[in-house]
């Protein structure tokens, strides 16, 4: 059980379906099991004072990796260490840099998405530059580079995988985190992902069929909340707004 006590991991961070997913997709993929910390372990560990704290971190994620004794904040720092634990690191050098350049990608979008996480709402005419359905768009542009990074490494739209390697890797995962994420949480941006990084997500959808531990993550996730708060109900109201 993911749950269970004395597992490996920790995993700290809301009950909501957004960084913290990343390190969620690769521990389910790869089947190990891992502790979700409730909310107020959390505050207790985010709330010391540094010099007494044993995570030194502002804000989660956050993973305690118990086989390392660590602490670790960041989602790519999370990402990238438990895809050297879990064999999930391509093996080769050039790879290896271009899975953290997607992992940090990633969080770029998502960090685009949220407006700085949350620090400015949305308004139609900025959501209209930033989504708009066309080259040039910014939105796009992000897909468009995620898309040509995968068709450069020979990712089909039915056959392989993103960086071109014999089975899945720390990129198709954080791909996976983000765009599958994004659509199942938000639908009004399905056709959008579809038509502008389609054979991501395709590999996305070969992720989810070839791991029952992904496909039950997903089945189990509900649509809302997604980032949460305020920024939230922004983005869904710009959705919602023809």
């Amino acid at each position: 059980a993911a749950e269970g006590a004395g597992a490996a991991y920790t995993l700290y961070y809301w009950p909501v379906a957004f960084r913290g997913h990343f390190a969620m997709t690769v521990l389910k993929y790869r089947g190990v099991a891992f502790r979700q910390a409730p909310v107020p372990e959390l505050l207790a560990l985010k709330n010391q004072q540094s010099e007494e704290c044993p995570a030194l971190f502002v804000a989660p994620p956050l993973l305690r990796d118990e086989g390392d004794d660590l602490y670790l904040n960041q989602m790519p720092a999370i990402s990238m260490h438990l895809a050297s634990k879990l064999d999930l690191l391509p093996k080769d050098r050039v790879k290896q840099s271009l899975a953290l350049k997607m992992v940090l990608d990633a969080n770029d979008v998502l960090a685009e998405l949220t407006r700085n996480n949350g620090s400015m709402m949305w308004d139609r005419e900025a959501w209209s530059e930033w989504a708009k359905d066309e080259v040039g768009g910014r939105f796009v542009k992000w897909l468009q580079i995620f898309e040509e990074v995968g068709k450069r490494s020979g990712l089909g739209p039915t056959s392989g995988w993103v960086l071109g390697t014999e089975e899945p890797t720390v990129a198709d995962l954080t791909c996976f985190a983000v765009f599958t994420n994004m659509e199942h949480c938000l639908p009004e941006l399905s056709p959008f992902l579809r038509k502008w990084a389609p054979s991501i997500m395709a590999a996305c959808d070969r992720l989810k069929a070839k791991s029952q531990g992904l496909a039950d993550m997903m089945a189990a996730q509900p649509q809302s909340p997604y980032c949460s708060g305020q920024i939230e109900k922004s983005i869904r109201s710009m959705l919602a707004a023809p």
